[in-house]
C-alpha cells in the first residue's frame, strides 16, 4: 500500500457492530488489499488457497461478457488501529491493507485476466465494486469477522469452513467464552473429537482424517468426519440433559465431555472393527470408513445413547454382533453403492442391521 486510501461511506447498524459500505476500483482492490492464509505455524489464519478453476472462470466471465457485472459486495476487513473514520465527512481514511473476508477469487479472477490480457486494463482498473468493511477491535469482533466468512460460505457456496470454525474455537478459549448457540456447542465439540480420534493410538481412527490442509490421501476428510459425528454428540448432550450455556469452551466440564463423548465413540468402532475388520484393510476397496459408513453407523450409535456410557456401548455391541452382514457388505460398488443422502443413510442402516445374511 503506497498511499492511504480515502473513501466515503454509508454506515450500517446491526444490533451492537457497526459496518461500513462503500465502492473500490479494481485498481484499489490489486493494491490495497490482501488475504489471511491459513498458516499452520500459529494457526492464526482462516482462508485456504485459492481454486485455480474458479478464479480463472471470474477471468474468463470478465473478458467474455460484454457487459458483466457484479453486483456483490467484496467483503473486507481492518483493525481498529489501522482506520479513521471521519464522520463529519463520512470518510474512511486507511493506514493499511484491506484483508479479504470475501472475495479473494474476485480479486484473483482480475489480477489473472490482466496478466493474460493486458489490454483488458484500460477496460477494467476503474471499475467499481461494492465492498463492506468490518473494523475489528477486539477478539469479539474477530470472532464475527470469521463467523462473516462461515455463515458466507457455509450456505450455498462449496468453500470448506473448517480452518475458520477451527480458528473461531481457538479464539473463544483466549476470551473464555460461553456457547450461546447449540449448533456452535455441537461444532466444537465435534472439532475436538476428531482430533483426538485423528490422533489417539490403537483404535482404527487413528491418522485416518484428512485434517486441514493435509495433502495426503486419507479416507474421511475433516468437515465430513465432524458432520457424522454430530448426531451422537447430540444423542449424548441431551440424553445427559447439559445445559451448554453454562459450558466455556476451556473449562473442565468442556474438557470431561470431550473425553466421555469420544471415548464412547472410539471404544464403538473398535465394535465395529472387531466385527469387519476386513472392510478396514484398504479403504480404496471398502467404505466402511466414508460418509455411507460413518454416517450409517453414527446413527445407529446416537440411538443407543443413555444416560450411562457401558450401558450405551453394551447396547450398540449387540446390535452390531447381531447383524449377519460380513466386511463384503462395505465394499465398493456393492450393495451399499450409491446411498449419499440422509435418507440413503438410514436405508443402509436398516441394511447393515439385518439378520438376514443376503
Amino acid at each position: 500500500m503506497n498511499n492511504k486510501l480515502e473513501k466515503k461511506y454509508l454506515k450500517i447498524n446491526q444490533r451492537d457492530f457497526v459496518m461500513y459500505t462503500t465502492v473500490i476500483t479494481v485498481e484499489e482492490l490489486l493494491n490495497n488489499t490482501y488475504i489471511e492464509y491459513y498458516n499452520p505455524d500459529n494457526e492464526m489464519g482462516y482462508q485456504r488457497q485459492l481454486v485455480t478453476s474458479h478464479y480463472k472462470k471470474i477471468s474468463k466471465f470478465l473478458k467474455e461478457t460484454s457487459n458483466p457485472i457484479m453486483p456483490d459486495a467484496i467483503i473486507c476487513a481492518i483493525d481498529k488501529k489501522d482506520i479513521e473514520i471521519d464522520n463529519k465527512k463520512s470518510i474512511l481514511i486507511f493506514h493499511s491493507e484491506l484483508r479479504i473476508v470475501d472475495g479473494q477469487h474476485r480479486k484473483e479472477g482480475f489480477k489473472y485476466l490482466f496478466e493474460k490480457n493486458s489490454d483488458q486494463k484500460e477496460n477494467f482498473l476503474k471499475y467499481e465494486i461494492p465492498m463492506i468493511v468490518l473494523v475489528i477491535e477486539s477478539d469479539n469482533d474477530k470472532i464475527i469477522e470469521i463467523e462473516t466468512f462461515v455463515n458466507i460460505n457455509s450456505k450455498g457456496k462449496k468453500v470448506k469452513t473448517d480452518l475458520a470454525i477451527e480458528l473461531r474455537n481457538k479464539l473463544r478459549n483466549v476470551k473464555k467464552e460461553r456457547f450461546e448457540d447449540k449448533n456452535d456447542f455441537i461444532e466444537s465439540l465435534a472439532t475436538k473429537i476428531a482430533k483426538i480420534c485423528n490422533e489417539q493410538e490403537n483404535q482404527p481412527w487413528k491418522n485416518k482424517i484428512k485434517m486441514a490442509e493435509e495433502i495426503a490421501k486419507k479416507p474421511i476428510g475433516l468437515n465430513t468426519f465432524k458432520q457424522a459425528i454430530k448426531s451422537v454428540i447430540d444423542s449424548y448432550i441431551n440424553m445427559k440433559n447439559i445445559d451448554f450455556k453454562r459450558i466455556t469452551i476451556d473449562g473442565e466440564d468442556y474438557e470431561e465431555l470431550v473425553q466421555k463423548i469420544s471415548n464412547l465413540f472410539i471404544e464403538a468402532w473398535k465394535v465395529i472393527f472387531e466385527k469387519w475388520e476386513e472392510a478396514f484393510s484398504s479403504y480404496i476397496d471398502y467404505n466402511i470408513m466414508k460418509s455411507v459408513g460413518v454416517y450409517s453407523i453414527n446413527e445407529i450409535l446416537s440411538e443407543t445413547v443413555n444416560v450411562d456410557e457401558a450401558e450405551s456401548l453394551k447396547n450398540f455391541k449387540e446390535k452390531i454382533q447381531k447383524s449377519k452382514k460380513n466386511s463384503n457388505v462395505w465394499r465398493r460398488g456393492g450393495i451399499l453403492s450409491g446411498y449419499s443422502s440422509a435418507q440413503g443413510f438410514k436405508e443402509v442402516k436398516k441394511i447393515i442391521l439385518s439378520e438376514e445374511e443376503k
